[in-house]
């Protein structure tokens, strides 16, 4: 069994705010990040220091932004 398949992680996404606060994107088509994706009052960045979003295991896997710092795992993305 699979790490990933037994413990519950938070994932990282490609979606950020850096570089235009507030203004959520995703890295590969600069297009905007949807607001069915968060959570109930995400993104919350009050300190300007969460520009990077996770799908949160708390959250039922729904976005939350946090510092870009944070260690989780990668979703990878792959072109078909």
């Amino acid at each position: 069994v699979i790490d990933s398949q037994t413990k519950k992680h938070s994932w990282w996404t490609a979606a950020t705010d850096e570089g235009n606060e507030g203004r959520w994107y995703w890295i590969n088509s600069l297009s905007l990040v949807g607001e069915f994706v968060w959570h109930s009052g995400q993104p919350n960045d009050l300190d300007f220091k969460s520009n990077c979003m996770q799908l949160y295991n708390g959250y039922s896997y729904e976005g939350d932004d946090i510092p870009c710092s944070s260690n989780h795992n990668p979703i990878c993305q792959k072109m078909i």
